[in-house]
Order: C-alpha cells, then structure tokens, then sequence
C-alpha cells in the first residue's frame, strides 16, 4: 500500500529532525485518512524548526514556499510540506 510506505517515510523524516533537537509531529488530512483506513499520499509535518534549521537538515532537498511561510522538504524522493 503506498499509503504505508509515505507513512515510513514520514516517521523517518520526522526521526531526523528530531534527532537534530527539534519537535515533529505528522498533521492534517493524511492522520484522518490513515485512521479511517482510507488511502492518502499527503502528508502535512509540523515542527518548531525554523525554516533555516531546516534548510539545514535537509541541505539539498528543500524548496521554499514563502507565500505560504512553509517549505516543502523532498526526503527519499516524497515531497513532504
């Protein structure tokens, strides 16, 4: 299920930015989605890094959406925001 594989990858995403010393925690739809057993690839991260500290961690897999005060962090080719 490919659902279950982007959740893999969050939750080692999420391990390396708190492996940095920071908080993460996966939000939005896609926790909805996966309680409710329904099949979602979107997946929404919340932290309490900067996007600077960021931009750090994820040297080369950050795009900034400064629109939108956010960025989106490309981790084992899934985008993540």
């Amino acid at each position: 299920m490919a659902g279950d594989i982007v959740f893999d990858e969050a939750l080692k995403l999420i391990n390396k930015i708190t492996d940095n010393g920071f908080k993460a925690y996966i939000v939005g739809g896609f926790v909805r989605d996966y309680l409710l057993g329904l099949e979602s690839n979107d997946i929404d991260v919340t932290t309490n890094a900067t996007p600077k500290d960021l931009m750090n961690i994820f040297k080369d897999g950050v795009e900034p959406k400064i629109d939108y005060g956010s960025l989106t962090v490309i981790f084992h080719g899934i985008r993540f925001i």
